[in-house]
């Protein structure tokens, strides 16, 4: 067992059952062209080949549309010529990554804001 566990710890772990998942794989429906247009970023911030990409989902609450938005960080880099890109981050990657989250942060809290509200919306 591994030593960074307190005793306690370790003794919880030992006593969990084993769980056997099964995964099931099923071929994804082709892309419409209205889901192909949702799926690109509505904003991209990037920062010395970091960046942050928004993308906007729609959702039905209560039978109310709402709109929330969603966060992917990548770095890219070139191997050779070609340009590739990870969600793995060094060190030196995180005073970046901090700047980019913070602007990406402020994004959505805009386009939060410009949503209209419950009242605007009726």
């Amino acid at each position: 067992m591994c030593n960074a566990l307190s005793r306690g710890e370790q003794l919880l772990v030992q006593s969990l059952p084993l769980v056997l998942l099964t995964i099931t794989v099923m071929p994804s429906a082709p892309v419409k062209e209205a889901d192909a247009a949702s799926q690109k970023p509505v904003k991209t911030i990037r920062v010395r080949g970091i960046s942050a990409s928004i993308f906007a989902n729609k959702a039905k609450t209560d039978g109310k549309d709402i709109t929330f938005h969603k966060l992917k960080l990548q770095r890219a880099y070139k191997n050779g010529e070609e340009w590739k890109h990870t969600e793995s981050f060094g060190r030196d990657d995180v005073p970046v990554l901090q700047l980019v989250l913070q602007r990406a942060w402020e994004a959505m809290l805009e386009m939060k804001n410009a949503q209209p509200t419950e009242e605007e919306a009726e």
